[in-house]
């Protein structure tokens, strides 16, 4: 286990893994998209009242969950297998977070969130942003960890799904907490100090 986790390249599933571009791009071109129609939405002075906002994020995230859980069911013993199906999953489990974030942007920059501004607008929302960077960068390892040191075997459920998200969510943040305030910053400052002073 330590060779392979020391050697990725020797991990077949790792290595040879390919996700077709349709599914990478997809978060790509999501946000190209939007940058226009966010621009195209300010210059036409369009504005959402707070009810459709808010009725939105909710069905918008109750649809997202509700997809990425969708696929606890890929797992049951002897199900039959429908191509269709996995072809439809597929496409939609990889569009979900892009969906959720156009609408989220799109409600943000056009109409913003009413009262939910304050909470946004807090403090540990900025540090919770400081520290997307380094989730970014800890956030596979972790999971090559915590999923590499499972003795037995497990069954994928929707209860396990979440727990194991939840917690996985909780150690990124507190792993990239430490990497931000011992490497992140620190160079951070160093850099301004050495190329940015005047």
């Amino acid at each position: 286990m330590i060779r392979s986790l020391i050697y990725l390249r020797n991990v077949i599933w790792l290595n040879e893994s390919y996700r077709p571009s349709y599914m990478r791009a997809t978060p790509f071109f999501g946000g190209l998209v939007m940058s226009v129609v966010n621009e195209k939405l300010k210059e036409k002075k369009v504005k959402f009242s707070q009810i459709v906002v808010h009725s939105g994020i909710i069905a918008i995230f109750t649809l997202t969950f509700w997809a990425q859980f969708y696929g606890t069911v890929f797992y049951e013993r002897n199900r039959p297998y429908y191509p269709l199906e996995h072809a439809l999953y597929s496409i939609i489990t990889h569009s979900t977070w892009p969906v959720a974030g156009i609408w989220i942007t799109m409600s943000y920059f056009t109409s913003g969130y009413g009262i939910l501004n304050n909470v946004f607008n807090n403090r540990i929302f900025t540090i919770m942003g400081k520290l997307t960077y380094s989730v970014s960068l800890v956030n596979i390892t972790f999971l090559l960890l915590s999923q590499s040191s499972q003795k037995l075997p497990i069954h994928m459920t929707s209860k396990y799904l979440f727990d194991s998200w939840l917690s996985d969510a909780f150690m990124c943040f507190l792993i990239s907490i430490i990497l931000y305030l011992v490497v992140e910053e620190p160079f951070r400052k160093l850099t301004g100090k050495l190329f940015y002073q005047r």
